[in-house]
């Protein structure tokens, strides 16, 4: 099959790193796949697709048997190419989001379409079909396999504890999770915190506690280099977060996780792991210093984590995505 990505912005971020990773997947089962995005080709993916910028034209791309818009804003665009069926690939239901308030029409119109919408979790393909009577098909996200695990027995003695997200975007909740590490420093508990994000640091963060170490826009490898050398990784994300990459690349590096429990997170951990409640950052704090102070439970996370993380292996992936795309073929064409 012939097969058009549409992006929006190609930024650095989990969301422009799935439609690559998922372009490059079904490339490499024999399909013509193609990306166009509203931008230059990001220089952080490895992913050998073909790409044209929408900046520079798009002229000489042919009709497609299938576009997948990959976000609210590109669903019209999509259409309005005219180089194939449209279909929309969800990787979270902005229609939640505070920030987005002012754009609930048009994210309502996107989503009212009558084509099917490709989920990256199976709550959003609930939500697809309760609320806009529409069916979806189930593409997650692969493990990327630069997440690797390190040989290791115990944390370390001053265990590094990560937090990885944007403290600005509401669905990350990152400030629970600050909370959580304020909890532990007051109660004279030692760690060193790591902090990850596309965004600078910002003063509000610091009021709640100061990262030892601040990391920002970090392609992904070196996201996966940093991953293996933490020793726990807190992954608070609300109800409105669509898959949360960080919490299956911190299990596929076999670094323990402590997680909110949200549809999300138990698909993800395939209900091997025990979350907590979203919000509860005592809760947070007390999983957080259980793990790093008693080394068999740490271990047995580690084990646990990268077991469930197997059920997202590039091959299991690979044939779902094939499927959803041959399926969502079907309905449209």
């Amino acid at each position: 099959m012939k097969i058009l990505y549409v992006l929006a912005e190609p930024t650095l971020g989990g969301g422009v790193k799935v439609v690559f990773q998922h372009a490059d997947l079904l490339s490499k089962l024999g399909h013509s796949v193609h990306i166009l995005g509203n931008g230059d080709r990001p220089d952080w993916v490895a992913a050998h697709v073909g790409y044209s910028n929408l900046m520079k034209g798009c002229l000489g791309i042919p009709v497609q048997d299938l576009v997948i818009a990959t976000y609210w804003t590109t669903v019209k665009f999509a259409e309005q190419l005219m180089l194939g069926p449209v279909v929309h690939f969800c990787q979270g239901y902005e229609g939640g989001l505070v920030h987005m308030e002012g754009h609930l029409q048009e994210i309502y119109s996107a989503y009212s379409r009558p084509s099917p919408v490709l989920v990256v979790s199976p709550h959003l393909g609930d939500l697809m079909k309760s609320q806009f009577k529409r069916p979806s098909f189930l593409t997650p996200p692969s493990i990327d396999l630069n997440f690797k695990p390190r040989l290791r027995f115990f944390p370390q003695e001053r265990p590094i504890v990560l937090v990885h997200g944007i403290y600005e975007a509401e669905s990350k909740n990152v400030k629970t999770a600050l909370r959580a590490m304020q909890i532990l420093r007051e109660d004279g508990f030692d760690f060193t915190l790591w902090r990850i994000s596309t965004f600078p640091l910002s003063r509000e963060e610091t009021c709640i506690i100061r990262p030892d170490r601040y990391m920002q826009n970090c392609p992904p490898e070196t996201v996966a280099q940093l991953t293996r050398k933490v020793d726990i990784a807190l992954c608070p994300c609300n109800e409105s977060e669509g898959f949360g990459l960080p919490l299956l690349e911190a299990m596929q590096s076999q670094v323990p996780v402590v997680a909110a429990d949200t549809p999300a997170s138990r698909f993800v951990t395939q209900g091997m792991l025990e979350l907590v409640q979203t919000y509860d950052a005592q809760a947070y704090a007390q999983q957080v210093k259980l793990a790093l102070s008693q080394p068999v439970t740490w271990r047995k996370l580690r084990k646990v984590g990268a077991r469930a993380a197997r059920r997202f292996s590039p091959e299991n992936i690979a044939r779902e995505l094939d499927v959803a795309i041959q399926n969502a073929h079907q309905l449209v064409r």
